[in-house]
């Protein structure tokens, strides 16, 4: 008996209006479907990295470095959130002559601007509204 994981629409299912149509789902605007992938574990955001590690909190325990468990919960929890920074430091963009500094961004999906302080930007990951991120780097 066999079993069919994937499941691939034909090309002529996904009308060529869908491509640049804001209501259409971004699976269907940048041709992203190609087949039914079930066999994933659940992601892994917005969670304590440190507090769902036992071994860690016990070997931080044993050892005897139960004071850092306070900064290593807070860690755990920044770096387990779909949140991350987006650093540009001193990158310097555009043609000869005409060079400056990245002073914000635009997401070319949504269309949605950030400023860029402290050299970067704090950006959230939404998996199922944004497929990939792409953005225009403004001067």
């Amino acid at each position: 008996m066999m079993r069919r994981l994937a499941k691939v629409p034909p090309a002529h299912d996904i009308a060529a209006s869908n491509l640049e149509s804001p209501a259409a789902p971004p699976s269907e605007r940048f041709l992203a479907v190609t087949h039914e992938v079930i066999n994933q574990p659940t992601e892994l955001t917005d969670y304590n990295l440190y507090a769902t590690d036992a071994a860690l909190r016990e070997a931080v325990a044993r050892e005897g470095a139960d004071w850092a468990s306070a900064d290593l919960h807070d860690f755990g929890a920044r770096v387990g959130a779909r949140e991350f920074w987006f650093h540009f430091g001193d990158i310097d963009i555009g043609p000869p002559g005409a060079r400056g500094r990245i002073t914000a961004i635009e997401n070319l999906i949504t269309g949605e601007q950030r400023t860029v302080e402290w050299g970067g930007v704090r950006l959230r990951i939404e998996a199922d509204q944004d497929p990939v991120l792409l953005f225009r780097c403004i001067t």
